[in-house]
């Protein structure tokens, strides 16, 4: 199938979206190691409630997501977004900060 013949707009379900995300903050890194700076590490608890608010966060690192692959193709974000990772020495923490203008608009 030719896939440039094909237009409109394309939707992403929240859960393929934060999965593209946390491919690309983890694979990203890994062409650039000497870049990547030391990840924080933890023994504060955390609840997986989509609040911020456990101070562990505070220490995390602050990754701008400031390029999308969906719907645009590595083009500027149109949201501007943060994630933050923190690890405890068993798992790794990472969160979203998503700054969108219209939350009722996303599915």
């Amino acid at each position: 199938m030719d896939m440039s013949r094909i237009r409109g707009d394309v939707t992403v379900s929240r859960p393929a979206a934060v999965r593209g995300l946390i491919v690309c903050l983890c694979w990203g890194p890994l062409c650039a190691v000497a870049a990547l700076p030391d990840l924080p590490r933890t023994d504060g608890e955390f609840t997986i409630d989509g609040i911020m608010d456990e101070p562990s966060w505070a220490d995390a690192i602050a990754i701008p997501v400031d390029i999308e692959t969906r719907p645009g193709e590595n083009t500027p974000a149109r949201v501007d977004t943060v994630a933050y990772l923190v690890e405890d020495g068993e798992s790794l923490y990472v969160a979203f900060d998503a700054k969108d203008a219209e939350p009722d608009k996303i599915r």
